[in-house]
């Protein structure tokens, strides 16, 4: 091989390092769980909910054979305040609909969930939706947002009251992607599930400490998954 072919080689394979160097940096982008972002995935949630049509009264709402539709519109609900009391400075009108909507699944109410799914999706006008809203999708978000919480929001002893701060509602938001908040366990993440259940306990009756382990738990296993 002459001088130029080597050099012809080497040039090759240092640009073909660079394209898989830059593949591998350039990998899906972690979910955001800002608040901007809890409303953009809230809104894809619900987007991707009514593109399906959905037959809610076909579904099955509460236990382990529940549908998984279930699960996401629970959390989509939450994400804008329902699972908490939470009402969004900027768009209430979501709130709204994700309270009403919550309240429904809770009374496992057919008419008053397919009222408060138009209302919410309709609240979505003018929102992009973004992120991964698979089933996997939606366990990352979850973990992603444990992990906000740990970070950006301190311990749970130090946050304002319920219906003023965010920790609550975005706790209570995690909990329903693990299935807390229509009784059903997720067998593929178990551990994840059973904590999950406990937060919602914790946020339900405002027990601090419950909700501190809880997200310890989360967060732990979330490195795991």
């Amino acid at each position: 091989m002459t001088t130029r072919e080597t050099r012809g080689v080497l040039r090759t394979a240092i640009i073909s390092l660079a394209l898989v160097a830059g593949a591998c940096s350039s990998g899906a982008a972690d979910p955001d769980v800002s608040h901007e972002g809890q409303v953009a995935y809230a809104c894809a949630l619900a987007h991707d909910v009514a593109e399906g049509d959905p037959d809610i009264a076909n579904w099955t709402v509460v236990g382990n054979e529940a549908d998984d539709v279930v699960r996401q519109t629970v959390a989509m609900s939450s994400l804008a305040g329902g699972g908490a009391g939470f009402v969004l400075a900027d768009r209430p009108e979501l709130s709204d609909a994700g309270h009403a909507y919550f309240q429904g699944v809770m009374q496992a109410d057919v008419a008053a969930m397919e009222g408060a799914l138009a209302d919410f999706t309709a609240a979505c006008d003018g929102v992009t939706g973004e992120g991964d809203v698979s089933q996997e999708g939606q366990i990352s978000y979850a973990c992603a947002l444990a992990d906000h919480l740990e970070q950006e929001h301190g311990v749970v002893e130090s946050w304002g009251s319920l219906g003023e701060d965010h920790g609550w509602h975005e706790s209570a938001s995690i909990a329903a992607f693990l299935g807390a908040a229509n009784g059903q366990l997720l067998s593929a993440h178990a551990d994840l599930s059973t904590a999950g259940k406990d937060l919602m306990d914790g946020v339900s009756r405002l027990d601090m400490d419950l909700v501190q382990s809880s997200l310890d738990q989360i967060n732990q296993s979330c490195e795991q998954e």
